[in-house]
């Protein structure tokens, strides 16, 4: 990095010559100012913030906080590799809303893990705040190259349960309203 006096722009002489050196974990940006890099924190252990659970009958109720690396939505996964052997086909009730936006490698690992489990869910949907319209757009597009047609998005809790309705009985209804609610 080259930082020249200003003064030396106006006569055309280069009177002071600075060379600066990134400090260790940082990156220099265009203007010759350093910044934190721009990756996503990796981890290797999972560390991730969510709650799968079956209240009642066949509906699989999760809570995500954060899925922060790709090790966190392996831990994701194997938490529904529970229900496999549910039959008849479990439904899912998934609430996002605790998340702004997933990084990239997350992003792309649940794409392979909603693949995956395309043929678990007799229904699934993932609800997410109506605040948070980038996770909402994010979701779509991951539930769309994961090819499922029975997983759906919803930022209304109203139209999620209604969604499931028609799959549930009244006892799995109620548990499904209480646990939209909190």
């Amino acid at each position: 990095m080259l930082i020249v006096d200003d003064d030396s722009l106006v006569t055309g002489s280069l009177s002071r010559v600075v060379v600066r050196h990134p400090p260790h974990g940082m990156q220099m940006s265009e203007r010759g100012t350093f910044r934190p890099p721009q990756r996503y924190p990796r981890c290797m252990k999972a560390t991730g913030d969510f709650k799968v659970e079956c209240q009642a009958g066949r509906l699989v109720q999760a809570r995500v906080h954060a899925l922060e690396c790709r090790a966190d939505v392996d831990a994701y996964a194997r938490a529904f590799e529970l229900f496999r052997s549910k039959r008849p086909a479990p439904v899912l009730c998934a609430d996002h809303r605790g998340m702004r936006v997933y990084p990239p490698d997350v992003a792309d690992r649940l794409i392979a893990m909603f693949t995956n489990l395309n043929d678990l869910w007799e229904r699934a949907v993932l609800v997410t705040s109506p605040v948070h319209a980038v996770l909402t757009m994010q979701l779509q597009r991951i539930i769309a190259r994961s090819a499922s047609s029975s997983r759906r998005v919803f930022s209304d809790t109203r139209a999620a349960e209604a969604f499931l309705t028609g799959a549930l009985t009244a006892a799995e209804r109620s548990s499904l309203h209480s646990f939209l609610v909190f």
